[in-house]
């Protein structure tokens, strides 16, 4: 049985010592690395949105790879996943990465080799 594990994290707008000039008002961009053995992994895409942020937007719609938090925290992002990834398992890879793909936008869904 796979399990994934947390490989890096990161934000376009932010290195990891730095916060948003209102955590409780902010739009982020994110990319998880996440494998099975801890090393290497794929990328996965999503948002990190504070309620404010959407408002202030007046977005309506849809909100798939979108993490909502009342405010901006590197440890509440890496816990939220740390907590999401031991319920995610498969027999192989790609059933893993599916099933994270319902979260997180996945850089080889639907991929077609040549």
């Amino acid at each position: 049985m796979a399990t994934p594990k947390l490989v890096n994290l990161s934000c376009d707008q932010l290195s990891r010592d730095e916060m948003p000039d209102d955590p409780a008002d902010c739009f982020l961009d994110f990319v998880a690395v996440i494998g099975l053995d801890g090393i290497r992994g794929d990328n996965f895409r999503f948002y990190v949105v504070t309620p404010k942020s959407m408002l202030r937007s007046g977005y309506n719609g849809w909100c798939k790879d979108h993490m909502l938090l009342q405010e901006f925290s590197w440890s509440l992002v890496e816990n939220f996943l740390n907590n999401l990834l031991p319920y995610v398992h498969g027999e192989s890879w790609h059933d893993v990465a599916r099933q994270l793909h319902e979260f997180m936008d996945w850089e080889f869904y639907n991929y077609q080799s040549a």
